[in-house]
C-alpha cells in the first residue's frame, strides 16, 4: 500500500505547485514557500516510500484502506497554506482543507462583513458615570485624527465637540480611546470631550466630512426615538451607568463571547442594530496601545488562497484516485480496484486508465464552457477570477465562492449559468460522455435526470411563495446538486423550507457524478423495490418478478445494498446531529447542518464558524469523508487500523 501512496505523495506535491506559480500574478509572492515548502515535502516522502517499497496486488479492502489514507493526507499537506499564509488555527485549517477536498464548501473562514474605514467600537458609561468613546482601525495605514470631527448627540440636539487630543493617531489595526475623564476604568484616555452621554443618543466622527448625516461611522441607541441619527436602525438599548454598546467582531460570536476573542470590532452592516451588543456591567475600553487585527473574511484572504480552496474542490470533486490513475500507467486489477475504493463504478472507456483520462478530458471542458458563460453573462461587471473559481467549484459541485454573499449579488443572467453549472455537476459522466458523442437525447432519457429535474420543479414550487421565484429554484438545486452556493441567509428560513433543503441534501446527485449523499439512483431503487415487494407479495410465491428501472433489471442483492447504504448513512448522520445539538442548536438546524456536511453540500444555517467547539469540528470533518468515500472505506481504514495493523507489527516482531 505504501508504494502506491508514494504515487499519490507525488500528485499531491504537483497539484500544490500549481497555487505558487499563479502567487506572483496575484501580487502575492510571499506566499510561494507556503506552497511550494509542502509540495517538496510530500515529493520527498513519495520518492522515500517507492523507494523503500514495491508494488503489490492489492485486495479490495486494501485499496480502500489507501484510498482513504490518501484523502486523509492530502488534507494534512493542503492544510499548510491555511495555516502558514492566513494564521489560521490548525483545526480550522484541516476543516477547511478536508472541505474543500471532499467538495463540501462548508468554511472556517467568517464570511462576515468588514469595515475598510475608521470604525466607532464601542460607546459606554462607567459605573462611576464617566463617558467613554472608543474607535477602532481596521485599515491597513494609521489616521491623524487631529483634524476629524466629533459629534454627540442627546434628546434630539447634535453637539459638535470640542476634542483636546492627548495623542492624535490610530494606528492599523488599533484602538484609540475618548472620554470625558483623564481615565476610565483605569484605562489612560488619548482624547478628552466635554458632554456626556445619554441614555438615548447618538455618537459620530468624520475624517473627510464637515456634516453629522455623513460622518465616517455613527451609532445610535434608544430604539426609534434615536433612529434619524442612526446607520439603518438604531440599537435598541438604552445606556445606564456601567452599560455599553460594542460593535461585533463577528455575526456568530454571542454577547459575552466577543468579550473574549481577540479581534478587533469591526464587523458593519451600517445597520447599528445589528453591528452592536449590549453589555451590562463591563467596562473594557481600549486605547491606542492595543492593536488588533480584524477577521480576515472571505474577500479580504489573499487570492492565492481563495484559488487554493477552489483548485482542492475542483480536484476533489472529481476525485484523487481519478487524477492519480489519470497520471500514472500500469498497476493492473489495483488500479482497477482503487477506482472503486474512491466510491465510483462506472468506466466510460474500455480499461480504468482510459476512463481516468476521459473524465478529466470531459471535467476541463465543461468547466472552461462555464467560466466562459460565467464571464459573459457578468459583462460589463465581469470578472475572470470570480468566473475561473465559480465555474470550477460549481462544476465540482464544491460551492466555496469568492464573495462573502456568495450568489447573492448576482443578476439573474448569471444564476441561470449557475443553474445550469450545478446540474452539469450532478449529471452522471457516463452521460455526459454520450453527449460528447453526439447523443445529446441521452441526457432527458437518463432516469436519474428526470427524476432531479423533477424533484427540482416540484420543491421549487413549494417553496416559491414563501421564499420568491429566484431563491427557491436556486437553493433547491443547489441543496439538490450538493454544491453549496446560495443567494439567501438560510438561518432566517422557517423550519418547513429548512425541511425540504435537509431532504434534497440526503438524496443528492447522479451517481458516477461530481455530487455524494445517498445519489439519485439509490433512492428510485429504494422507492421501486417498495413497489415492487408490495406487488410480489400478491403474487404466487414461484412466480418471477423482476424489478426493473430505467431499463434495467436489478437484483434483490442490489437492493439490499441500496437500503444497507442509506440506513448506515442515516445513522451517521442522525448522529452528527445529536453531537450539534448537544451544543445547544435547534433539532432541525442541527439536522440541517449535518446533512450539508455528510452531503458534501455546504449549505449552512450559521452553526459552521470557527467559533464552534472542537467536538463538532471533528465531527463535521468525519462526516465529509464519510460521505464523499460512502462510508465503507472509512470503515475499512479504521479496520484495518484496530485489527489488522497490530496484527502486522506483531508478526513482525516475531520474526
Amino acid at each position: 500500500m505504501l508504494h502506491f501512496l508514494g504515487f499519490v505523495m507525488w500528485v499531491i506535491g504537483g497539484v500544490m505547485l500549481i497555487p505558487s506559480a499563479l502567487a506572483p500574478v496575484f501580487g502575492e509572492s510571499h506566499l510561494i514557500p507556503v506552497f511550494v515548502i509542502p509540495a517538496l515535502v510530500a515529493i520527498g516522502l513519495g520518492y522515500y516510500m517507492r523507494r523503500k517499497t514495491s508494488p503489490r496486488e492489492l485486495s479490495l479492502g486494501e485499496a480502500m484502506v489507501t484510498a482513504t489514507a490518501a484523502w486523509i493526507i492530502f488534507a494534512v499537506f493542503s492544510s499548510a497554506p491555511y495555516v502558514a499564509g492566513m494564521g489560521m488555527p490548525i483545526e480550522d485549517a484541516y476543516f477547511e482543507s478536508m472541505s474543500g477536498l471532499t467538495a463540501t464548501g462548508l468554511t472556517m473562514i467568517p464570511q462576515d462583513p468588514v469595515a475598510n474605514h475608521l470604525v466607532i467600537s464601542e460607546v459606554g458609561i462607567s459605573a462611576d458615570n464617566v463617558s467613554y468613546i472608543e474607535l477602532y482601525n481596521p485599515t491597513e495605514s494609521a489616521v491623524d485624527l487631529s483634524s476629524s470631527l466629533v459629534w454627540i448627540a442627546t434628546e434630539n440636539r447634535v453637539k459638535l465637540e470640542n476634542i483636546v487630543w492627548y495623542t492624535s493617531t490610530i494606528h492599523s489595526h488599533g484602538y484609540f480611546l475618548l472620554a470625558a475623564s483623564e481615565s476610565v476604568c483605569g484605562v489612560q484616555a488619548d482624547a478628552l470631550f466635554t458632554t456626556s452621554l445619554s441614555s438615548v443618543g447618538a455618537v459620530a466622527i468624520s475624517t473627510t466630512s464637515a456634516s453629522f448625516e455623513h460622518a465616517t461611522d455613527r451609532v445610535a441607541w434608544g430604539g426609534s426615538t434615536a433612529d434619524d441619527f442612526a446607520e439603518g436602525s438604531s440599537s435598541p438599548h438604552v445606556l445606564s451607568p456601567g452599560d455599553s454598546l460594542e460593535r461585533r467582531i463577528s455575526k456568530q460570536l454571542s454577547e459575552k463571547a466577543t468579550l473574549k476573542y481577540e479581534w478587533g470590532n469591526a464587523y458593519d452592516t451600517d445597520m447599528n442594530s445589528d453591528d452592536f451588543v449590549f453589555h451590562s456591567g463591563v467596562c473594557d475600553p481600549e486605547n491606542s496601545g492595543v492593536q488588533k487585527n480584524p477577521i480576515l473574511n472571505i474577500e479580504r484572504s489573499p487570492r492565492t488562497i481563495l484559488f487554493w480552496r477552489s483548485l482542492t474542490e475542483w480536484v476533489g470533486g472529481l476525485g484523487i484516485i481519478v487524477l492519480f490513475l489519470a497520471a500514472l500507467v500500469g498497476f493492473g486489477k489495483a488500479a482497477r480496484k482503487m477506482y472503486v475504493a474512491e466510491a465510483r463504478t462506472q468506466f466510460v472507456e474500455p480499461n480504468v486508465t482510459q476512463t481516468a483520462r476521459s473524465l478529466w478530458g470531459i471535467y476541463i471542458i465543461l468547466t472552461l464552457i462555464g467560466a466562459t458563460l460565467l464571464y459573459l453573462t457578468s459583462l460589463p461587471n465581469a470578472s475572470l477570477f470570480e468566473s475561473v473559481n465559480h465555474a470550477m467549484t460549481g462544476i465540482a459541485t464544491g460551492g466555496f465562492s469568492v464573495r462573502n454573499d456568495s450568489f447573492a449579488g448576482y443578476a439573474w443572467p448569471v444564476l441561470t449559468v449557475a443553474i445550469l453549472i450545478m446540474i452539469a455537476g450532478a449529471t452522471s459522466f457516463a452521460v455526459h460522455r454520450m453527449i460528447f458523442r453526439g447523443a445529446w437525447r441521452e441526457f432527458f432519457k437518463n432516469v436519474e435526470v428526470k427524476f432531479m429535474l423533477a424533484l427540482i420543479a416540484v420543491c421549487s414550487a413549494l417553496l416559491i411563495l414563501s421564499v420568491g421565484i429566484t431563491d427557491s429554484f436556486f437553493q433547491t438545486t443547489s441543496a439538490l446538486t450538493g454544491t453549496g452556493f446560495s443567494t439567501a441567509n438560510l438561518a432566517h428560513w422557517g423550519d418547513g423550507q429548512k425541511g425540504v433543503l435537509i431532504l434534497l441534501m440526503v438524496i443528492g446527485g447522479g451517481y458516477g457524478s461530481t455530487s455524494s449523499a445517498l445519489k439519485l439512483i439509490r433512492v428510485l431503487i429504494l422507492a421501486k423495490a417498495i413497489h415492487w415487494m408490495i406487488k410480489k407479495s400478491f403474487l404466487p410465491d414461484r412466480a418471477v418478478v423482476h424489478m426493473k428501472l430505467g431499463g434495467r433489471i436489478y437484483s434483490e442483492h442490489e437492493m439490499m445494498e441500496a437500503a444497507i447504504y442509506a440506513f448506515l448513512y442515516l445513522l451517521v448522520m442522525i448522529g452528527g446531529a445529536v453531537v450539534l445539538m448537544s451544543f445547544g442548536h435547534s433539532a432541525i438546524d442541527s439536522l440541517f447542518e449535518s446533512a450539508s456536511a455528510q452531503g458534501n453540500v455546504g449549505l449552512s444555517v450559521g452553526i459552521t464558524s470557527p467559533f464552534m467547539p472542537l467536538a463538532g469540528k471533528i465531527t463535521m470533518i468525519i462526516q465529509m469523508l464519510v460521505g464523499r468515500l460512502e462510508i465503507i472505506p472509512v470503515i475499512a481504514l479504521l479496520s484495518y487500523l484496530i485489527v489488522e495493523l497490530p496484527r502486522n507489527v506483531r508478526r513482525a516482531s516475531q520474526v
